[in-house]
């Protein structure tokens, strides 16, 4: 992206299309580097191989700078779930929740009762570790972790971005997910390794664990734990929808693109031919035939695809996006959502006041 930035700045046209870190892409997003997607006629947004929920979520006020489409299948190996290891479930007397899900009641209160007793200490020293078993194993940061329960952090009006994440319905996440990740004897937190819980998964000591989608291919399907997957749960069953979470490198065509008709037409194009070819090799093929074993989990990963959401908040880095890794990934973890949000306030209204500024002074 550094390489890019000089260049564009410079006025050179060497890069017709961009692919970049989240992060590092919202940011030069802000620069006025890259074109309002919506001026490229040959990019047609009503196709099924640009997802609504993420065009809608990375535009403002009628303008988008960076895309996330059927152009790679990376947003779909970093979509967010739970797998549930089956054959554990059965020693445990515990019924995989696949009923609950198809009925829509599936909810966080659920997957916490049936997680919190369940703690072994195998080793018997007393002390919680790898070695033991639990019912919820988590590490790394708490990335799409609001996603589930349809929290909006930010609403939009024209160029306008206004917080609309202080509210009962967020404080009562707050409280039900302390229940899971901090008072529940079955959740133990591994610390910051994100690719440490899978392994604990492989080795037969997690019942759920929460990850990605590219983790069935990548190392559960060599492992000997008959597995599900299920979606992250409902707040509540007022909700109406499962939601997923997911993560992507991002597009952008850059402003000094000399033939900006040329780059829409290969992008679309390109989209095009990874959603009748490419997705199906990956999804249907693949993703079904070869890394998930029974009808459920088939059925829930449709689901899980058609709820999918990229979130703007996590693009443009406002903090209030991983409210719950703050909250609790520290020594002293905390329920007090208020004083984290008053706190935070200031510094958060300026970043939305300066990417609403930016939006509305580029092009």
């Amino acid at each position: 992206m550094d390489n890019a930035k000089k260049s564009i700045k410079s006025g050179g046209d060497e890069y017709d299309l961009l692919f970049g870190h989240d992060y590092e892409s919202g940011t030069a997003s802000l620069e006025g580097l890259f074109l309002n997607l919506y001026y490229l006629d040959r990019l047609d947004f009503e196709k099924p191989w640009w997802p609504n929920n993420t065009v809608e979520s990375l535009t403002i006020n009628g303008k988008m700078y960076l895309f996330s489409n059927s152009l790679t299948t990376l947003g779909m190996d970093w979509t967010r779930l739970l797998y549930i290891n089956k054959g554990l479930a059965k020693d445990l007397g515990l019924e995989v929740p696949y009923k609950d899900v198809f009925d829509g009641t599936w909810t966080l209160d659920k997957l916490t009762k049936l997680t919190k007793d369940v703690y072994i200490d195998v080793n018997g020293d007393g002390v919680k570790d790898s070695d033991d078993k639990y019912g919820y194993a988590f590490t790394g940061s708490y990335y799409c972790s609001i996603e589930p329960f349809g929290i909006q952090v930010v609403k939009k009006s024209g160029d306008i971005l206004e917080l609309n994440v202080l509210s009962e319905r967020t404080q009562k996440m707050v409280d039900m997910m302390y229940d899971l990740m901090i008072n529940s004897k079955g959740t133990f937190y591994f610390g910051p390794e994100e690719h440490l819980s899978e392994k604990i998964f492989t080795n037969g000591n997690a019942l759920i664990i929460y990850k990605h989608l590219q983790d069935a291919r990548k190392t559960l399907r060599a492992s000997d734990i008959d597995y599900g997957i299920l979606p992250f749960p409902k707040l509540d069953e007022n909700q109406e929808n499962y939601y997923a979470g997911y993560h992507d490198r991002l597009f952008a065509v850059p402003i000094t693109a000399s033939n900006t008709d040329r780059s829409a037409v290969i992008i679309e194009a390109m989209s095009a031919e990874g959603w009748k070819k490419v997705f199906p090799a990956y999804y249907e093929i693949s993703m079904k035939n070869k890394f998930l074993a029974d009808e459920e989990s088939i059925k829930i990963l449709d689901m899980i695809y058609s709820s999918r959401v990229l979130d703007f908040t996590y693009i443009y880095s406002i903090s209030y996006y991983m409210m719950l890794n703050d909250l609790f990934n520290n020594d002293k973890p905390s329920t007090d959502f208020v004083s984290y949000y008053e706190k935070n306030l200031g510094s958060v209204q300026k970043t939305l006041d300066n990417i609403a500024k930016k939006f509305s002074e580029m092009d």
